[in-house]
């Protein structure tokens, strides 16, 4: 069979920008009441001094193990604002990890700011261990499991009554890239972020499903962030990562808690940190030249004459599609080797069944030039209407990114993704 490989240059200019899967109108943090975990350090403490210094008449109601730097934070921000001022800073010791500590105070909380009621709850608190499998204890693997995933159960249990009572709310989840993709070393981080965007993903549903338009989710995927909690994985002294922190630095926690706050208040439903010129990775195709051998022949034929070089995906549907080949970028170009268009290679034995299926886009039966798409998930209804010709058989992960990308009118990226080389390695 025939490989052919494109590698894709996901132009993305911003060190923290965020990539909003589904814009939403504009949500304020003024008059809110905002409950912060693992508000002691790192990025929660960053965040919780944005919103202190940005909302109008907040409540600031910050958990902690730390209860010494609670208070210093606390003392820090009050003193940061006017004299007379009426914004608050409630703080609480709370191990998150424990459902019945986060009742008993989630209840103050409650209590505290009442008539208020909590207007947004940012699930921060996390942790890492930084160890190969092999050298984890259970009771590292538990806490891991504890911090990282439970305590999200337990806040959003606890604070969801109180949300539902206000007018607009909006929970946010801090969860990881890393529950995207994989480390050495982060076997039980990488599986309890993982766990989180699953969970982030299923309350979405539940509140759709129960109607509760009232409370809005963020889900929020930073990059490897400098708080010193990845510091025995990412911070050796070895060339190997000292080549990789110089191609993609760490993100500041400044830089990651100002862009939360943006996406905050902007009504975005998913932020994903990446890097100035990250590049997306190569993925692979395997092409099917026994079932569509015109087909293959033409895409490869392209690929070869450098057709596809620095053209763009300009379509993406998230959790369908994304859509290329057109060097016009208009959606309405590209020929083929054969001329204009030619005819579909259609058989009953290849069909849209999942994701990473290649297939050839089209205008109507036998309008085939050089756009093709990749599924993004099963897409039966496209069975017979269009050629399947192959599908990706390695970098799959670089298509699901692609697929998160932020779209405007038409399904365009709103930043551009080019293919930057496709070419044939092997016939």
């Amino acid at each position: 069979m025939l490989l052919v490989t494109l590698v894709s240059l996901l132009v993305l200019w911003l060190l923290a920008r965020a990539v909003g899967v589904v814009g939403g109108r504009a949500f304020s943090l003024d008059d809110k009441v905002v409950v912060v975990t693992g508000a002691a350090s790192g990025i929660g403490r960053r965040l919780a001094q944005k919103v202190f210094k940005e909302a109008k008449n907040v409540t600031l109601a910050l958990l902690d193990i730390d209860t010494e730097a609670l208070e210093a934070l606390q003392t820090e921000l009050l003193q940061s604002q006017d004299a007379g001022g009426s914004k608050r800073v409630l703080i609480y010791e709370c191990n998150v990890a424990d459902y019945r500590t986060v009742d008993a105070t989630m209840a103050r909380v409650v209590d505290d700011v009442a008539p208020k009621h909590i207007g947004v709850l940012v699930n921060n608190a996390g942790v890492v261990m930084g160890k190969s499998l092999e050298d984890l204890t259970p009771e590292q693997i538990q806490k891991t499991f504890a911090v990282n995933t439970l305590a999200h159960f337990w806040t959003v249990k606890a604070a969801l009554p109180s949300m539902k009572k206000a007018s607009e709310a909006l929970l946010v989840t801090l969860s990881s890239v890393m529950g995207m993709t994989s480390s050495a070393g982060l076997s039980d981080y990488c599986a309890s972020k993982a766990a989180v965007n699953a969970f982030h993903e299923a309350l979405r549903l539940e509140l759709w499903r129960d109607n509760v338009k009232s409370i809005r989710t963020l889900l929020v995927c930073p990059a490897a962030v400098d708080t010193g909690m990845f510091a025995g994985v990412l911070g050796a002294n070895d060339w190997a990562l000292k080549i990789s922190r110089f191609c993609i630095p760490m993100l500041s926690e400044s830089q990651v808690a100002d862009t939360i706050y943006r996406s905050m208040r902007s009504g975005d439903e998913l932020l994903v940190s990446c890097f100035s010129g990250w590049r997306g990775g190569d993925f692979t195709l395997e092409l099917y030249t026994e079932h569509a051998p015109r087909t293959c022949w033409n895409i490869a034929e392209l690929a070869r004459r450098g057709y596809y070089n620095n053209t763009i995906f300009h379509r993406i549907i998230k959790d369908f599609m994304i859509q290329g080949g057109d060097p016009t970028g208009t959606g309405r170009g590209g020929e083929s080797i054969y001329g204009a268009k030619f005819d579909d290679e259609i058989t009953k034995e290849l069909k849209h069944t999942g994701a990473g299926v290649l297939s050839m886009a089209n205008s109507g039966p036998n309008t085939n030039g050089s756009q093709f798409f990749i599924t993004l998930a099963p897409t039966p209804w496209l069975d017979g209407k269009h050629t399947v010709f192959g599908r990706i058989s390695s970098g799959m992960k670089v298509i699901q990114r692609m697929g998160m990308v932020p779209t405007g009118t038409n399904d365009r990226p709103r930043e551009e993704i080019h293919i930057k080389r496709a070419y044939p390695i092997s016939q």
